[in-house]
């Protein structure tokens, strides 16, 4: 799972071919499937864990900054939040999301 996201491997075609070039580093196929149940649900899976990932390094940024990030800062920050901008529908989205989860703490 970890490989997917480290590696930007979100195709299995791209997983495969990695997994040739290095098979000490990534899993066969068959213990990836034995291990999830299939390809989709690793996918599924490391999106996932990839947002939360996304969404905490985000957060850590916004308190050091003390305000919002622009996309700017998350770029020379190294955090990169073009998925989580997909998955809430934009910028303001996600700040609104990530204000709401603050609250909840």
């Amino acid at each position: 799972m970890n490989s997917v996201i480290e590696f930007n491997l979100w195709t299995k075609a791209a997983y495969q071919e990695a997994r040739v070039s290095r098979p000490d580093v990534f899993p066969s196929m068959r213990a990836v499937c034995r291990e999830f149940g299939s390809w989709g649900v690793l996918k599924e899976i490391a999106a996932a864990m990839s947002l939360r990932k996304t969404l905490a390094a985000y957060m850590d940024l916004k308190r050091r900054l003390g305000r919002r990030p622009t996309i700017n800062d998350c770029r020379m920050a190294g955090v990169i939040v073009d998925k989580a901008i997909e998955v809430y529908d934009g910028k303001r989205g996600l700040d609104h999301f990530v204000e709401s989860l603050e609250e909840m703490r």
